[in-house]
């Protein structure tokens, strides 16, 4: 929708599907006509003065409410299959205290939370990772994230620059770019 370049991974794929519906294309290959939009809090404002755009590239009417929610439900969906990748390679680092450790060896990218947790333990996490790595929040439940990646409530999740973590840490970036 800006009209800049990019490279592909920084941005995220709409197309429309068969029905006439727009799809986040998560992994950028559906077939069709796409979209190339910046994942990022700008593009989610400027969406309702820029669904002109979207709909004559696609070629059908858009929603842009539910072309927002779509965006945003599309990569939390990408983040709990990353994190659930990430967990069955042993590339997580689960709980508030490995996590502060792991934290002052800065051997972490970023840290995840959910939005279960207390606001002690959010504000401690914080302090731990101002300016260290990223931090981000996910509107899901301890129990509901522990479920994704095999483990019981875990509410604080660190996740290292390794392999296996890639897929994780790249819409880590998109989800928390979106606001």
């Amino acid at each position: 929708m800006t009209r800049r370049s990019a490279p592909r991974d920084d941005l995220l794929r709409l197309v429309a599907s068969p029905d006439g519906d727009v799809v986040v294309d998560a992994r950028g290959t559906l077939p069709g006509r796409g979209v190339w939009v910046w994942p990022d809090a700008a593009m989610r404002r400027a969406l309702p003065k820029q669904v002109g755009r979207v709909a004559k590239g696609l070629g059908v009417a858009v929603d842009p409410a539910a072309l927002d929610a779509a965006i945003v439900s599309a990569c939390t969906r990408a983040v709990l299959d990353g994190l659930s990748i990430a967990a069955a390679a042993g590339a997580l680092v689960p709980g508030q205290d490995r996590v502060g450790r792991a934290l002052l060896a800065g051997r972490l990218e970023a840290v995840v939370l959910c939005d279960d947790l207390s606001s002690r333990t959010r504000d401690t996490v914080r302090a731990q990772t101002d300016g260290v790595a990223l931090l981000v929040t996910l509107p899901l439940s301890s129990v509901e994230v522990g479920a994704r990646t095999g483990r019981g409530p875990t509410g604080v999740f660190g996740v290292p620059p390794a392999r296996p973590a890639r897929h994780l840490l790249r819409w880590l970036r998109r989800l928390h770019a979106l606001g």
